[in-house]
């Protein structure tokens, strides 16, 4: 982990819970759809021209650094309607990669574990540019996330890097509430084969959502602007995604190779 602490202030962006629960329609969403990238080789060059990293976890230890990570909700391990209790011991940092793995494991009244990451009061950010790069699980029920939270819970807000629905394995959600919901959609390739990069440029006229570093989603009216916090989280079940079924293969594993984060 490496943090810049030339700078004043990180802020990150809220999340409306209900929003988050509530099935998506149709007219909520607007699809991209352009020709895949390959991957871009990894780099040093900042991704936007004059910006610097000011947070660099590289998950290159032997456990999370709970200095920036919590394993939990601000309110706690569960998030119901959802079916998982998100287990401690469901996060683990081994080979430079964190894993966080989901499985058919009844715990604390609930009937799977899964894990998450949170950086509430730790590490929160006002403008940015937030990239992740991940392995994400598919199947039916399966609901890995990567997205930014409001550091004041008690007023709604959130920027959604991006979501995925296991039983599509193709789309890549992109959203952000504040407080309304829009949302887009990208169809690519199946996302859950391989490590992709997911990134947010958030700036205080627009967001865009950049997908392999390609841009796959821009919005500039009801932009957040106020300091947000990061969620990586996989999420099993729901009105959304709908349940596992007999289809759905545990364990599952969401596999996170970095999170950075830039500022001018």
């Amino acid at each position: 982990m490496r943090v810049c602490l030339g700078l004043l202030i990180i802020t990150v962006a809220c999340i409306t819970l209900e929003n988050l629960n509530a099935p998506k329609t149709d007219s909520e969403l607007v699809m991209i759809s352009t020709p895949s990238a390959t991957l871009p080789a990894e780099t040093d060059t900042p991704p936007v021209e004059g910006s610097k990293l000011i947070f660099d976890e590289e998950f290159s230890g032997t456990q999370l650094d709970t200095t920036y990570w919590a394993t939990e909700y601000r309110w706690g391990r569960t998030n119901e309607p959802e079916l998982q209790y998100y287990a401690p011991d469901a996060v683990e940092v081994k080979n430079g990669i964190l894993r966080i793995t989901a499985k058919k494991h009844r715990m604390e009244g609930m009937d799977y574990t899964s894990g998450m990451i949170a950086s509430f009061d730790r590490f929160t950010f006002k403008y940015g540019y937030l990239e992740m790069r991940a392995k994400i699980p598919a199947g039916q029920g399966i609901w890995p996330a990567f997205w930014m939270h409001l550091n004041n819970d008690d007023k709604s807000g959130e920027i959604d890097v991006f979501e995925f629905l296991g039983h599509e394995p193709h789309i890549i959600h992109m959203a952000y509430h504040f407080p309304d919901l829009q949302q887009y959609w990208y169809n690519g390739p199946d996302y859950s084969q391989d490590f992709h990069t997911y990134a947010v440029h958030w700036e205080p006229d627009k967001i865009v959502w950049i997908i392999d570093g390609i841009e796959r989603a821009r919005a500039t009216t009801e932009i957040p602007d106020e300091p947000m916090y990061i969620i990586v989280n996989l999420a099993i079940g729901g009105p959304w995604p709908g349940s596992p079924d007999e289809t759905t293969h545990f364990p599952a594993y969401y596999d996170i190779d970095y999170i950075r984060v830039y500022q001018p």
